[in-house]
Parts: C-alpha cells; sequence; structure tokens
C-alpha cells in the first residue's frame, strides 16, 4: 500500500509560489450520476503573480451541454472563493467540499465527501523543465447534489465523483499527449495516466479503497476514435500495480465535451477532450463510471 504519499490538512489550501507568471494552482472537482443522467466538472484555477482567477463549471443534463466560464481579479485563501456567482467552499480538508452555482440558468448546491485516502503522485517521475513542475493528489468522492432550473424542475445528485488538487508549473502547449482516467465501482475506484512530453513517457496510477492507495506501476492503452479520426470513443487499458494484480479496463463514452484550447500559442493547439464514459473490468459484473480524458497538442 502507497500510505506513505499522502498529505497534510495545510496542503489543501493555497500554497507559497515563485515569481513566475505561468505558476498556477488548480482544484478540480467531477462527478456522474447515471440514474439521473447528470454529470458534470467544476474548477478553479488561480494565477497568483497576474492576479486571476479562472471559474469553469460544465454540465450534461439529458445529453445536453452546458456551462459557466469566468475570468476575473478575485483571490482569497481557499476556504472560501468565489466570483459571485460559482463558489467553492473547503469545509473540513482532506473530507468535505462544498460547491455552489447560481445563474440565470441554473442554481446548483453540491457536497463533495472524501470516500478514500488522498493519492498523492510522485512529482519527480513527471518532471520536465520549464514544462511540467507541480505536485498533484487526487481523491474518490461521494457526490451529493441538487440543481434546480428556473422553470421549477429539479435533479437530485447521489453517486460517485472525484477530485484533484495540483499547483506549480504547467505548459499546456508542450505537452505532446495524456491519457487519463478515472473510474468509481462501489468498492474501490482506479485512476490511470499516460502522459507523454517528446521523448518522454510516464505511466503512473492507483487503486483505491478504504484501506488505503494501491499504486499502478505499468499500463498499455488502446483507444478507439469516431469517424473523424480524431474523437475518442472508448479505451482499453491494461493495468498492473505494485503487488502485482493486472487488471482490463474497457470505457465506453456516454457523454463528451471538447474544452477549448488552454493555452494560445502560436503554432500549437492544444484540446482536451473529457469523456464521461461506463467502465467494465474484465472478471467482473459491475459497472463504474467516472471519466476518461485525453489531452492532445498538434501543430497549426
Amino acid at each position: 500500500m502507497s500510505l506513505g504519499r499522502t498529505i497534510e490538512d495545510w496542503e489543501e489550501y493555497p500554497h507559497d509560489y515563485p515569481p513566475r507568471s505561468d505558476w498556477k494552482e488548480s482544484w478540480y472537482f467531477t462527478y456522474m450520476d447515471p440514474k439521473s443522467r447528470v454529470c458534470g466538472v467544476f474548477y478553479i484555477s488561480t494565477y497568483p503573480n497576474n492576479g486571476r482567477t479562472d471559474f469553469l463549471a460544465t454540465y450534461v443534463v439529458d445529453g445536453k451541454v452546458d456551462g459557466y466560464m469566468n475570468s476575473t481579479g478575485v483571490s482569497g485563501k481557499l476556504k472560501s472563493i468565489s466570483d459571485g456567482k460559482l463558489t467553492f467552499d473547503l469545509v473540513k480538508p482532506q473530507k468535505r467540499w462544498n460547491v455552489f452555482l447560481e445563474t440565470e440558468k441554473v442554481n446548483m448546491d453540491f457536497t463533495f465527501l472524501g470516500r478514500f485516502p488522498v493519492f498523492r503522485f510522485d512529482s519527480q517521475k513527471s518532471y520536465v523543465k520549464d514544462v511540467l513542475e507541480q505536485e498533484h493528489y487526487e481523491q474518490s468522492c461521494k457526490v451529493k447534489g441538487v440543481i434546480r432550473f428556473p422553470d421549477g424542475a429539479t435533479i437530485k445528485v447521489d453517486s460517485y465523483g472525484h477530485r484533484d488538487h495540483s499547483w506549480g508549473l504547467r505548459d499546456y502547449s508542450k505537452i505532446t499527449k495524456w491519457d487519463w482516467m478515472q473510474a468509481q465501482f462501489d468498492d474501490y475506484a482506479i485512476n490511470i495516466i499516460r502522459l507523454t512530453i517528446g521523448k518522454k513517457t510516464e505511466i503512473s496510477g492507483f487503486v483505491s479503497n478504504s484501506k488505503g492507495n494501491i499504486e499502478v506501476v505499468d499500463a498499455k492503452i488502446e483507444t478507439k476514435y469516431e469517424k473523424d479520426g480524431k474523437t475518442p470513443s472508448s479505451s482499453t487499458y491494461t493495468a498492473k500495480d505494485e503487488k502485482g494484480v493486472s487488471r482490463t479496463i474497457i470505457s465506453k463514452k456516454v457523454y463528451g465535451i471538447v474544452y477549448p484550447p488552454r493555452q494560445y500559442k502560436e503554432g500549437v493547439c492544444t484540446d482536451i477532450y473529457e469523456n464521461f464514459s461506463e467502465f467494465l473490468v474484465w472478471g467482473e459484473q459491475e459497472k463504474g463510471y467516472g471519466i476518461s480524458e485525453y489531452l492532445i497538442t498538434t501543430k497549426v
């Protein structure tokens, strides 16, 4: 069990930062409820040297995608930070976050509860100077929420979800590709990432349950694409953990979102495909739900 790479409660809050304009700190929350046919992402990213904070909420209801985006000069000690419409409240480190969104289109009230221990990634494995210099941890969550619409319609959310927190430098335009997935099952969760920067490829991840985390040490990923040859539709992940257990996990896209380029730099375009997916593990009957995410940087 990789119990040593956990975090202290203080690490949930904003970190000290060097005087670099490209240094940022981000918190990401996602959920998928197959019974209510809803899924989505909440995201906040701060650039303290630029005095800028990005807010994002993307949600899918009955197959229809909508969302909210804003960049503002708001900053704060992230026990609570808000732009007046999207609010993130840290209630108890490693245990509970509340997220609220109120616009003319929708009112959302969500709680993310840590259901398994946090897993801290080894920052040295992925380190590439001036491209990826960051700390990063993730956690499986239990999610409770209510979505309300102006016409009086209400949807209750009771599902599993996932969150991550990262801080440091990340130049998307120089990341060649990544394949990241998180699949939530009743008794455990699986996380895998294959990250490629130029000729360097890193594989990381973990299997998480109530007892702790078991690190993924190797993985092979095969992806199928839609007719355009570009948009991922499904993947097969074959992952081996530090105890020698191998699992084959198959993802199938249920809903898909393509995020706009994270960074605009001349000559390159970086897109992120966020596939809310259904997962099956060979030899197991239970379906899991989560995300298969693909980053692709191309020259333009």
